[in-house]
């Protein structure tokens, strides 16, 4: 997985969630804010233990209880591929950071060939 994979799949999960929250059907009109935020405490957690605080603190709040869309959608959706999106997980995947121009090399490399060989 590469390093700007990460802005991608925040960026995505962040799309999803916000498309969710804002439908008027899930009933979270007034507590959007609210429950986004857990959401993201969720995602931002550094470590395996501060994941599962931050799911306790999320499915212990009024806002996740008194809402069975959100439990549902959350733990059917997100909750069981939590090793895709949550910080604490994607650390342990292979990051490689990609700096490079493929076009700038390939000219380095025909000028290097051609001066060596119309230098010889």
């Amino acid at each position: 997985m590469l390093k700007s994979d990460d802005r991608f799949v925040r960026q995505n999960r962040e799309q999803c969630w916000e498309h969710w929250l804002h439908k008027s059907d899930n009933g979270l009109n007034n507590k959007r804010d609210e429950a986004l935020l857990l959401l993201r405490n969720v995602a931002k957690s550094v470590t395996a233990d501060t994941y599962h605080e931050n799911v306790t603190l999320l499915k212990t709040s009024e806002v996740w209880l008194s809402n069975h869309h959100l439990q549902n959608w959350f733990e059917k959706r997100w909750l069981v591929e939590a090793k895709r999106w949550v910080w604490a997980f994607r650390q342990e995947r292979f990051l490689v950071n990609v700096n490079t121009n493929n076009g700038i090399e390939r000219q380095n490399e025909s000028l290097k060939y051609q001066y060596l060989k119309d230098s010889n």
